[in-house]
């Protein structure tokens, strides 16, 4: 009895002396943009207690490149740790490898360890993403990590501003665009009703998120991901000169008839409200009735409100002349019939002469 006795005491005396495992699973919080770190020391030795923790990731917008969070394991025995390796359950994160496959013992309060990351990946769609980190034994076919904590990562929509008009359109008889497509945003949304000729001042474009899992409208109220309507216009014209083409009357020679000058608007453009061809001469308007006398006349026009142009008096191009002349070539002041009454006169002179020779 007794050397059984003494044999029990010496089982529970070295069973009382045994190392037990240490472990210190310590996250500690990720700030954005800085490296989060975590610690995991013991002696890993079989049948402790498991070391676990949690972490918790900033969150980030959709595509925004996340913090990386460093795991250090650390040996605190004086006995070999060997054959570890990292397993993680769960999508959207990943380690780097290769971990040291053997700690080394503790030597002159020397601590042996080695790291790896956790990173959750760039292309996580919005929403929340856990995932469990397993430090195992690489030859253990049991499943039983030897450490564990979980990590969690929130993924925001990415904000995109809505597009806005351009400002400052005009009509000028070509298809515009109101609203663009804003740089680095092509694919995220699209755009329709954002072109136009005619000026307008009430056109809609609408804007739609091409993908509203990950994208959100950046607006302060309202559906983040519904379609955002943008107005836009484009300004009537006012006329100028070089929107109409000139066309000075087909006969310059005085015959006794008013003369008409033509000014019509060029086939670019369209909706030009009524053109009045007015005349001048000497700086003075003259009748179009009157405008058969001869001597120079200037052109003006006065342009009634239209659809594409504004109104507008005395338009003019110093171009917008034309002279009639007298039979014998001259430009002359003369008034009413006297060119006419000189015809007259001659031919009657002619005719005088015919008859006396044939007397």
């Amino acid at each position: 009895m007794k050397k059984l006795f003494a044999i029990l005491m010496s089982i529970m005396m070295i069973a009382c002396f045994m190392p037990t495992m240490a472990f210190a699973a310590t996250p500690t919080e990720i700030v954005a943009g800085n490296d989060g770190q975590i610690k995991v020391s013991g002696s890993f030795a079989d049948g402790g207690t498991i070391a676990t923790g949690a972490v918790t990731f900033p969150e980030r917008e959709y595509q925004a490149a996340p913090a990386v969070l460093t795991v250090t394991i650390e040996n605190t025995t004086n006995a070999e740790i060997s054959k570890l390796a990292v397993a993680i359950d769960g999508q959207g994160f990943e380690p780097t490898q290769p971990l040291k496959k053997t700690l080394a013992a503790k030597v002159d309060e020397t601590v042996e360890s080695t790291t790896f990351t956790v990173t959750p990946k760039t292309d996580l769609s919005a929403g929340e993403h856990t995932a469990t980190v397993k430090i195992v034994k690489s030859d253990d076919t049991s499943g039983n990590p030897l450490a564990t904590f979980t990590v969690s990562f929130k993924v925001t929509k990415k904000k995109v501003t809505v597009p806005t008009a351009k400002k400052g359109l005009v009509y000028d008889g070509n298809s515009q665009t109101g609203v663009e497509v804003a740089q680095g945003s092509d694919g995220i949304y699209t755009l329709t009703g954002n072109t136009g000729t005619d000026a307008k001042e009430d056109y809609s474009a609408t804007a739609t998120l091409t993908d509203s899992t990950n994208y959100e409208w950046e607006i302060e109220s309202g559906n983040t991901s519904a379609d955002q309507t943008i107005p836009w216009s484009i300004a009537k014209k006012n006329p100028e000169a070089k929107d109409f083409t000139f066309s000075e009357p087909d006969k310059l020679t005085y015959d006794g008839v008013a003369k008409e000058a033509k000014v019509a608007l060029k086939s670019d453009y369209t909706g030009a409200g009524g053109v009045k061809v007015k005349y001048y001469k000497d700086d003075k308007e003259v009748p179009a009735a009157d405008v058969k006398d001869p001597g120079t006349y200037t052109v003006k026009i006065d342009v009634g409100d239209g659809t594409n142009f504004n109104p507008a008096n005395a338009v003019n191009d110093p171009k917008w002349t034309f002279t009639i002349v007298d039979e014998r070539g001259a430009t002359a002041n003369v008034a009413n019939n006297a060119i006419s009454g000189h015809y007259d006169v001659c031919h009657k002179c002619i005719d005088q002469g015919v008859r006396e020779q044939r007397l």
